[in-house]
């Protein structure tokens, strides 16, 4: 099994998805509601998926593996949403 601890994976791409997604909006409003949740929500996921394959020599990902991983984008696109609707960061552009 490539994923150790799935709930810490879980719990670090929710949080950093929210995390990307407010410093986006607050540092580059002009990018559009969808790239920004897109990007905010998969590159957690991506990033530790790498960093987990890039150690080893062979990789063998099983359903489970990929089970977690989706479970983190979908979570990482939930927090990436559910962070603009609860917190706008001050003097951002608001975004409709």
């Amino acid at each position: 099994m490539l994923i150790e601890s799935p709930i810490a994976l879980l719990a670090a791409c929710t949080a950093g998805a929210a995390t990307i997604n407010l410093a986006m909006l607050k540092l580059s409003p002009t990018i559009k509601a969808r790239m920004r949740h897109a990007i905010a929500g998969t590159g957690p996921a991506v990033a530790s998926l790498g960093a987990m394959i890039g150690v080893q020599d062979s990789v063998v990902a099983t359903g489970t593996d990929l089970l977690v991983l989706g479970g983190s984008v979908a979570f990482g696109l939930a927090a990436s949403i559910g962070s603009t609707k609860f917190v706008t960061p001050k003097r951002a552009i608001a975004q409709v």
